[in-house]
């Protein structure tokens, strides 16, 4: 399999020192297990109805705090290189 570059929501080449801050979709799914362990306050996903992968990721550890909210979005993904863990 070839990989072909990344391209941003304007269809240009990103930088391949970029995609090091990347998560990939297994790191999508250690988020949400490491956040449910953790019994956010707010906690919500929903997912790919094709392939399962997580498309949005809202969490909140807690109400108290400011700040601690975190929301990940994920959208027309394509299988890139080697898809082994």
């Amino acid at each position: 399999m070839r990989a072909s570059p990344a391209l941003s929501a304007r269809g240009t080449a990103v930088d391949k020192a970029l995609l090091t801050y990347v998560s990939t979709v297994p790191d999508l799914f250690d988020l949400i297990q490491s956040a449910l362990d953790a019994k956010p306050s707010l906690f919500a996903a929903t997912y790919d109805p094709v392939y399962g992968y997580p498309t949005r990721i809202e969490i909140d550890y807690s109400a108290n705090a400011v700040d601690d909210e975190l929301a990940i979005s994920a959208r027309n993904l394509t299988l890139s290189g080697n898809s082994a863990r």
